[in-house]
């Protein structure tokens, strides 16, 4: 039953190119990548794989043949064939005169027998040929591929119909020598051969305007546009298959995948409970397959990698531990990533440390670099409310009423504190995409309560 459940999930999920539903999807891959492997694997180790039979029985039958009996084989055929050879061009006059000498039926019949027997060799070569180029059961006759076999059919997804050499593509010469060195060294573990050039994928996954599915055009895709693209002398030579075929026959990147050496090395999580979750792939966060428009630069695909309120809120312990978030409040525009590295923070307000690397001019900002300020320069939350306006303005009155009880010659004015938060505009709010804001934010600070000596708040409207 949970195959049937996980395809109408992704059936219905890919009626939507959102990227909410990208989350989604990508969380159900990667459960059913791990369960896959997992199951896999357990198969592996408890049934057969699931072998074709017919031809394919031979082939295994003749492959399996100890390797005594397959090299004396060899050396009897060739050396068989030689002295025939031989017996036939020593005895050719006698062979010619012998057929002069027949009757002409005879001659006929012998030539007609003959014709026979090279039509019957050509089309042995021809289906032999087709075989061995075109089934995949040729290739289940080396007993080392019965596991690669087996996972290619039951987790290959539509690759399943494709024929081994789709993919896998070599020289005559090359299968020849392979096949030489597998019967004199009789391997236990796959040899690198053939290998997967972009090209072939490519050739799929890459079809520009003759594309109408998202898979047929992989390339406007951000994950695919920020690694192909990028001018990172790492990803010059990128091959599809380091993500994808890390693992043989699984298509699936994995966190290990992505995680592999000179990679995204050292990348687990560790911010809060996030780090006891059970692995999923890196694309449960990271949106690689937003779609991106053709014009962007890789270093934009790189920014649509970071992960937002959609993915975050995907999970629901997020959407309880963030009842009120509203995105149109925030000005980050719910880039989450901008802010919270899951992959080095521990602790929800360490994000904090983030804030210089965008807002590295307050050099500039006379309001931040001002006596009155500039002991608070660095702890931004002081002012600044997360996830919400710009500037929490609730909490001024609390620091300016401190300091007029300490009695400064130039203590500061009274002020309005609600000024700031009604100024809270998005982007969203102009173009009039959501309704504007009716109830005012919750303030955190003191400003607009009575103050301390039951007076009325200092400010206010």
């Amino acid at each position: 039953m949970a195959g049937p459940a996980v395809y109408l999930l992704q059936d219905s999920l890919g009626a939507s190119h959102g990227v909410g539903g990208d989350s989604v999807r990508a969380l159900i891959d990667s459960l059913t990548d791990s369960l896959g492997g997992a199951v896999g694997a357990l198969r592996d180790t408890v049934t057969a794989a699931p072998l074709p039979g017919g031809v394919a029985e031979v082939v295994r039958f003749i492959f399996g043949v100890p390797q005594w009996i397959q090299i004396s084989g060899a050396i009897v055929a060739a050396a068989v064939g030689i002295w025939l050879l031989l017996l036939m061009w020593r005895k050719r006059e006698e062979i010619f005169t012998w057929l002069k000498t027949r009757s002409r039926e005879i001659q006929v019949a012998l030539a007609g027998s003959a014709l026979l027997a090279v039509s019957a060799a050509g089309f042995a070569g021809m289906k032999s040929w087709n075989y061995m180029q075109h089934d995949n059961g040729f290739c289940t006759g080396c007993h080392v591929m019965a596991k690669p076999f087996g996972r290619f059919g039951e987790g290959a997804g539509k690759h399943e119909k494709l024929q081994c050499h789709d993919c896998h593509q070599q020289s005559i010469y090359a299968s020849t020598r392979q096949l030489v060195l597998w019967v004199l060294e009789r391997p236990e573990e796959i040899a690198k051969h053939a290998p997967v050039a972009n090209l072939r994928c490519e050739s799929c996954h890459v079809k520009g305007k003759a594309g109408k599915e998202r898979w047929e055009n992989v390339m406007a895709l951000a994950g695919h546009r920020r690694h192909f693209e990028s001018d990172s002398s790492a990803l010059k030579d990128l091959k599809c298959v380091t993500c994808h075929g890390a693992e043989v026959h699984r298509f699936i990147p994995s966190a290990r995948t992505c995680q592999q050496s000179g990679c995204h090395e050292n990348k687990d999580i560790k911010l809060g409970k996030m780090a006891d979750m059970p692995e999923v792939t890196c694309a449960v966060c990271h949106a690689f397959r937003r779609e991106i428009p053709a014009l962007a630069t890789p270093d934009s695909a790189g920014l649509a990698l970071s992960p937002t309120v959609l993915e975050c809120t995907s999970c629901h312990e997020m959407l309880a531990k963030l009842p009120d978030y509203k995105v149109e409040r925030d000005p980050h525009k719910g880039n989450c990533g901008s802010c919270h590295d899951v992959h080095a923070d521990t602790l929800p307000q360490d994000a904090k440390a983030s804030c210089v690397t965008c807002h590295d001019n307050l050099a500039n900002s006379p309001f931040h670099i001002g006596p009155n300020h500039k002991r608070v320069e660095s702890q931004c939350l002081t002012c600044h409310q997360p996830h919400s306006a710009k500037v929490d303005a609730s909490d001024c009155v609390g620091c300016h009423r401190e300091v007029q009880q300490r009695g400064k010659l130039r203590p500061p004015m009274p002020f309005d504190t609600m000024k700031v938060v009604r100024r809270r505009v998005s982007a969203a709010h102009t173009t009039g995409r959501t309704p504007s804001l009716t109830a005012p934010l919750s303030p955190h600070g003191t400003g607009d309560r009575a103050s301390l000596k039951g007076g009325p708040p200092i400010g206010g409207d």
